[in-house]
């Protein structure tokens, strides 16, 4: 199992522009929880530096649930997707290691 960049931790060309963004901005974007999910070794490779939409169609034969539910819950991937995944896997997160529990 690795984990998978939803935007490429490498430097893209293509992304800034598809997530509508600057150079500065996919730099600060890409290597948040929101822009990260597990994907088996295999598919990892296979979908490389692809984009989203590409991306998704291999998300959806993972067998890791949180990887799936990207694919059903996200039909594009941009700056907006990625700090609302990271407030909704924060939230959860703090669920699981309340110090209140």
């Amino acid at each position: 199992m690795h984990h998978e960049h939803h935007f490429q931790q490498k430097k893209y060309s293509a992304w800034p522009a598809a997530l509508s963004t600057t150079e500065g901005q996919f730099e600060q974007y890409r290597d948040r929880l929101g822009n990260l999910t597990l994907l088996e070794s295999g598919k990892n490779v296979s979908v490389g530096a692809n984009p989203f939409e590409k991306k998704r169609e291999v998300y959806t034969t993972s067998k890791v649930q949180m990887t799936q539910n990207i694919a059903d819950d996200y039909s594009k991937w941009n700056i907006d997707q990625i700090d609302n995944r990271t407030s909704e896997l924060a939230n959860a997160i703090a669920q699981i290691w309340s110090l209140d529990s």
